[in-house]
């Protein structure tokens, strides 16, 4: 056993420095490129687009391996530190270690987060169809006049370039329509058994029905196998779940233009609680709100907008009594 537990210290040690040894290097090779390349620009060596392309690439490769190094050495042991504080002085109070929980306030930012993952993947796709143009525009060129299956395999990556952009504004516009939807903890920590209770604060345009869903899900890491190289991915598996109507005119319109959505939900008193390690493994409660479309009213003319879709996704604090 002594030895097992010395090998697997031994590799999680190795794989520790190739991850630190290769967010340095692409620190520093960012660093170095966006060196050079202004020096070629300035050169004449290189033209706009490939220069801003090139610098594109590096700067995001420079934010990438100086965050990481800021998260592992500074947020992450300022975070530790203070759970630590937390569990000496609340020992059976782990849903005070998140410290929204502790707050008892969650926002959802997915919407922003999808909005800046198509912005991020919008931007680098195209540049790099950018900087092939101007590397190759010669050959793009020779092969469009020469051959039609090769000129529609070089208009595919344009035109996935320009969904991508469609894609990110329509996600930025969902996410400016809506904002950052934020859940109000009443009940700190619910109990399975008893009832959750609070309040979601949304940017609603219209009072329409809408639908609460508590779910319960377990995490878990599994090897799957992707062109021949093996690697982990983290899965959720829905343990439990039930849905809840929520009508339009328990909905409170603010003065702010903000919509208060009451939440007063029974919980199961068969199902486990919350319980996640540090690998994100373990079983966590979420609160879904939606848009009921089932009990949504109909538009009275086919032409005319229906209402618009909203969806808000929350993780709570839901365990079982010591």
């Amino acid at each position: 056993m002594s030895s097992w537990r010395s090998k697997s210290r031994l590799s999680v040690g190795f794989g520790s420095i190739f991850v630190h040894a290769g967010f340095a290097f692409a620190a520093v090779l960012g660093v170095m490129a966006q060196v050079g390349i202004i020096g070629a620009y300035r050169r004449g060596e290189a033209d706009l687009p490939s220069a801003i392309a090139i610098f594109v690439f590096s700067l995001i490769l420079t934010v990438c391996g100086v965050g990481y190094s800021y998260f592992r050495y500074a947020v992450l042991p300022a975070r530790e530190a203070r759970d630590a504080r937390i569990t000496a002085l609340h020992p059976d109070a782990p849903w005070l270690l998140d410290e929204e929980w502790a707050a008892r306030k969650v926002v959802d930012r997915g919407s922003l987060t999808v909005a800046i993952f198509l912005w991020l993947w919008s931007i680098g796709w195209n540049g790099l169809c950018g900087l092939i143009w101007s590397i190759n525009h010669d050959k793009i060129v020779a092969a469009f006049q020469t051959s039609w299956g090769e000129a529609a395999a070089a208009v595919l990556f344009p035109v996935l370039g320009l969904i991508g952009v469609l894609c990110a504004v329509s996600a930025t516009l969902h996410w400016w329509r809506y904002g950052p939807s934020t859940l109000h903890i009443d009940t700190l920590p619910g109990y399975l058994g008893d009832r959750f209770r609070g309040r979601v604060v949304a940017r609603l345009a219209t009072a329409v029905p809408l639908e609460a869903e508590l779910i319960c899900e377990r995490q878990f890491w599994v090897r799957v196998l992707k062109n021949g190289d093996r690697s982990m991915e983290l899965k959720t598996e829905q343990v439990w779940a039930k849905s809840y109507p929520i009508d339009s005119d328990r909905l409170m319109r603010m003065k702010d233009g903000t919509t208060t959505i009451p939440i007063d939900l029974p919980l199961p008193s068969d199902r486990p609680g919350c319980d996640i390690d540090e690998e994100g493994v373990g079983i966590q409660w979420v609160l879904a709100v939606h848009t009921d479309h089932e009990r949504l009213a109909k538009p009275v003319q086919p032409a005319a907008p229906g209402a618009k879709n909203y969806s808000g996704r929350f993780l709570i604090p839901v365990f079982a009594r010591s």
